[in-house]
């Protein structure tokens, strides 16, 4: 069964997730399964998604895929400001030996942890999201995240 919310209301749920913390509103809204249903997603990894493109996306938006290979070909690595802020939230690497890895940003690494931390529950992991969300968006390789 799919529960149907009003468009205002999915945006206030969003609104406490941000402030509060997926594992506080889950407890809130009657269990995490309520919650992802009252949101409109099918996934909590859906979500997790909408919300890195909504947060974590560059000032300015993506580049192109090409941009990105060239800049690490120079560098070997990538620094990424985030939104209007223009704090830098993440970096990406590529070594000698072709391994690669995107680093988040203690700020942002903490802001994401008190976002989609929630107790118990040990069947998704955000940053699998970010790392599959980074690749989509860069078209890069990306072995690991931390």
């Amino acid at each position: 069964m799919k529960i149907i919310i009003n468009e205002g209301k999915a945006e206030r749920i969003k609104e406490l997730i941000n402030t509060k913390g997926l594992n506080k509103v889950s407890n809130m809204m009657g269990g995490f399964s309520n919650l992802v249903k009252l949101m409109g997603f099918n996934s909590v990894s859906e979500y997790i998604y909408n919300y890195l493109d909504e947060h974590c996306t560059p000032y300015g938006g993506w580049d192109g895929p090409d941009d990105y290979d060239d800049e690490i070909n120079r560098n070997g690595e990538i620094s990424f400001p985030i939104g209007e802020r223009f704090r830098y939230g993440f970096d990406y690497f590529l070594y000698d030996n072709d391994d690669s890895k995107v680093n988040i940003r203690s700020w942002l690494w903490n802001e994401l942890e008190e976002v989609f931390e929630v107790d118990g529950r040990d069947d998704f992991d955000w940053k699998d999201v970010f790392k599959r969300w980074f690749q989509d968006h860069t078209k890069l390789t990306v072995d690991w995240v931390e």
